[in-house]
């Protein structure tokens, strides 16, 4: 059970073994503080032995792995999709405009959310497709909470009690991206995803 950190010949596996308490994240978070250089400008995989990882252990994962720089995510291997727990929900669908949903824990989207729909969780937000319309995370002033999309181009992000618009320029090509809090501000960093070769 736990968390274990492999070098394969092209990529780094992260194998989640069942289920990821706290005290498995904080060694993880100890493990890639000790050895940056090991990760830095490295390929990650996740792996989950199991019929489905737990979401916020996927949010929480992603968050860490999103502070080494060039870090390139290939994909999260699991049985199944992200399996819903209690403080966390999979919604399985496109969000249409006009269309909310809000959430008391993390909310993952296997979908788009379209221009005009909203997104609100006390946790964080991860959409595996686009997010083009508001997403608000630790909308209970969580500021640890993250909003991660495959392609990130909202109307309005809220983290907490942060607010940032959309900038006025459109983005040639979309691309993964990770929206967290630093220094009182939401900074956007990108968080590449790539096959394995």
């Amino acid at each position: 059970m736990g968390i274990n950190v492999k070098g394969e010949k092209d990529y780094i596996t992260i194998k989640v073994d069942g289920k990821v308490d706290n005290e498995a994240i904080e060694a993880l978070k100890t493990q890639i503080e000790r050895n940056k250089s090991f990760f830095r400008e490295g390929k990650v995989l996740i792996k989950y032995a199991g019929e489905g990882m737990p979401c916020k252990a996927l949010s929480e994962i992603i968050n860490v792995l999103s502070s080494i720089d060039g870090i390139t995510l290939l994909g999260v291997l699991t049985e199944s999709i992200p399996q819903s727990e209690e403080n966390a929900i999979v919604i399985k669908k496109t969000l249409r405009s006009g269309q909310s949903i809000s959430y008391n824990g993390d909310i993952v989207i296997i979908g788009d959310v379209n221009a005009g729909a909203e997104v609100i969780a006390e946790g964080s937000i991860i959409v595996l497709g686009s997010l083009r319309g508001l997403a608000h995370a630790g909308a209970m002033g969580d500021r640890s909470a993250i909003v991660y999309a495959l392609d990130l181009s909202p109307l309005q992000i809220r983290i907490a009690d942060i607010i940032a618009r959309a900038p006025n320029h459109v983005k040639n090509k979309s691309i993964p991206e990770i929206a967290k809090v630093e220094n009182d501000s939401i900074v956007i960093e990108t968080f590449s995803h790539g096959g394995i070769r």
